[in-house]
């Protein structure tokens, strides 16, 4: 039986047609594979979908997101720890490596990896073993490891950030994922599962218009389908119960990051809004975008009614609305304590 992660591959351009193909080859080489994709681009699901094809498929699959993890935690997410390797190390914790066995080991945004952990990763790969955090023992390491970036990291070698001989073993194989633009005609169809994926239960599901269709073609999608994703969910928010997505319902804010840009946020450097106090970009009160009129919401009014259009959307469960704003559900928790909402 196909894999759910498999059938997350959708549209009909050849480009996405010769991606699968390749996805295929590689799962057959039991080696490293480094992936290639701007932001969006979907790294993590090509990840999984090698892992699903190949012969781990019956082992774990760990995702760690390099540039995610502080700096001082990255061996011991990686490799775990032994009791009292350090300050609050109060338990024996098993790493990525030890957890995922003979499955994957996915490591996104390699290029944010520190020096001296690209040094215990390439044991790894050359010896097949690691040692915990405080720990002596050998311990064998038998998943495959799977990288991906959307930097450049030969780049990065050449500026002595990222060591060459831990980069050569990592792309033994590369896959590079085109981004939206260089495959617009699977953009109906991705749109239609992106749909079909956050309308869930809901009745009746909203049409994608001909006419919504053409303004998601004429939109930027820097931030190719985790964009698309954002506008799409964004367009339902709009269109409450309506039976249509049609253009009005999309954001009129333009792409933040028209083009790639080294100064532009990644996807996994952007900031996350986790203050409680700061959960969207308006301005709560003050300042030059205030308007002295009774018939303009509250900032507060605004934030409700936002929160309660998603929570109708994922029919009340917080986990899945959190993931569509964008936040950790800890701060959407806050957010409805204090203005009130029950069951915060």
């Amino acid at each position: 039986e196909e894999h759910p992660v498999l059938r997350e591959f959708r549209g009909e351009s050849e480009a996405t047609a010769r991606l699968f193909e390749e996805l295929v080859g590689l799962a057959e080489f039991d080696l490293p594979v480094l992936i290639l994709g701007e932001t969006g681009t979907g790294k993590e699901l090509v990840a999984r979908a090698v892992h699903e094809l190949s012969g781990r498929r019956s082992g774990t699959f760990e995702a760690i997101n390099c540039a995610a993890i502080p700096r001082e935690l990255m061996a011991s997410t990686l490799f775990g720890h032994e009791r009292g390797a350090f300050t609050g190390a109060v338990n024996t914790r098993r790493g990525a490596f030890e957890r995922a066995g003979r499955g994957t080991v996915f490591l996104d945004e390699i290029g944010d990896m520190p020096a001296e952990t690209q040094a215990s990763l390439l044991r790894v790969l050359q010896e097949g073993s690691f040692c915990r955090v405080g720990g002596e023992t050998q311990m064998p390491a038998p998943a495959r490891v799977i990288s991906a970036t959307n930097a450049d990291l030969g780049e990065a070698v050449g500026r002595k950030e990222f060591r060459s001989d831990l980069f050569y073993r990592l792309q033994m194989f590369s896959v590079r994922i085109p981004p939206l633009r260089e495959r617009p005609e699977d953009l109906p169809e991705i749109a239609e599962h992106v749909l079909a994926r956050n309308t869930r239960g809901r009745r009746p599901v909203p049409s994608l218009t001909p006419e919504f269709a053409d303004a998601l073609r004429r939109h930027p999608l820097a931030g190719n389908v985790r964009e698309l994703e954002s506008l799409i969910v964004g367009a339902l928010v709009r269109a409450g119960k309506g039976d249509a997505l049609l253009p009005k319902h999309l954001s009129p804010t333009p792409s933040a990051v028209a083009t790639p840009s080294a100064a532009a946020p990644t996807e996994t450097t952007a900031a996350v809004p986790d203050d409680p106090d700061r959960l969207f970009p308006f301005p709560k009160s003050g300042g030059a975008a205030s308007v002295p009129h009774d018939d303009v919401p509250s900032y507060e009014g605004m934030e409700r009614r936002y929160i309660q259009s998603v929570l109708e959307l994922t029919e009340g469960n917080k986990k899945e609305a959190a993931e569509l704003m964008g936040i950790p559900r800890t701060t959407l928790n806050a957010r409805m304590k204090k203005l009130g909402m029950t069951d915060a």
